[in-house]
């Protein structure tokens, strides 16, 4: 992921989620990030729900599987943001119009072996 995009999603998930959901600091320096999945959201259809089920069943390997996106169309995105070897999942939709903000959709605070799971998968970590 490039430095300037990594930036502005640094900046997203500080303006989405304002104190951190596992610790309760409302500062999230030090905490770390990184992109699960992806799915074009321009209309409901079967990955769309596939997509949103996998989610809900908490299926981290599969859905890090998914990274579909397509920027003229609205997207879901799951990112993941840890706190030592604690973390939580995230679902965002992520808007296509450029004067649309991105929504916080869901979020789950993931078990410590959830965590390490997810932190098992091959994804790059971001600090925030």
């Amino acid at each position: 992921m490039p430095a300037d995009h990594r930036t502005a999603t640094a900046e997203e998930i500080r303006r989405l989620i304002t104190s951190c959901p596992v610790c309760g600091k409302n500062e999230l320096t030090g905490h770390r990030f990184s992109l699960l999945a992806s799915q074009v959201a321009e209309k409901q259809t079967e990955e769309l729900d596939a997509f949103f089920r996998l989610y809900k069943e908490r299926r981290w390997e599969e859905l890090s599987k998914i990274r579909e996106f397509n920027g003229s169309a609205n997207a879901a995105i799951v990112d993941v943001l840890f706190c030592g070897s604690r973390g939580c999942a995230f679902v965002t939709r992520d808007p296509f119009e450029l004067y649309d903000a991105a929504e916080l959709l869901d979020l789950v605070v993931l078990s410590e072996e959830e965590a390490q799971s997810v932190l098992a998968l091959p994804m790059e970590l971001h600090e925030l």
